[in-house]
């Protein structure tokens, strides 16, 4: 409720009382809506945003590992043979 409180205050002294009751119904739509107030909303999802990101980045690698593991797998079956046949 204090947060609400922001807009009302700065209205009444800003002299834009209608700015700031659009404000306020805003915000209380949003909050009655999501259950989190508008900044609370955007925090939300950039923290989403970033996490996809981030398994993006892990799945990326986990990739890249697992094609160089093919690759060494591949040269050891070509190259275990040829050195068991040297030895």
């Amino acid at each position: 409720m204090v947060a609400y409180m922001g807009p009302a205050i700065t209205g009444v002294t800003g002299g834009n009382i209608s700015h700031s009751a659009l404000s306020y119904g805003l915000s209380y739509g949003v909050k009655k809506a999501t259950g989190k107030t508008p900044i609370e909303q955007v925090i939300s999802l950039t923290k989403e945003k970033q996490e996809r990101a981030r398994n993006k980045e892990k799945q990326a690698k986990a990739r890249k590992i697992g094609l160089l593991s093919n690759l060494l797998s591949q040269h050891l079956e070509t190259v275990a043979p040829v050195l068991s046949t040297k030895n």
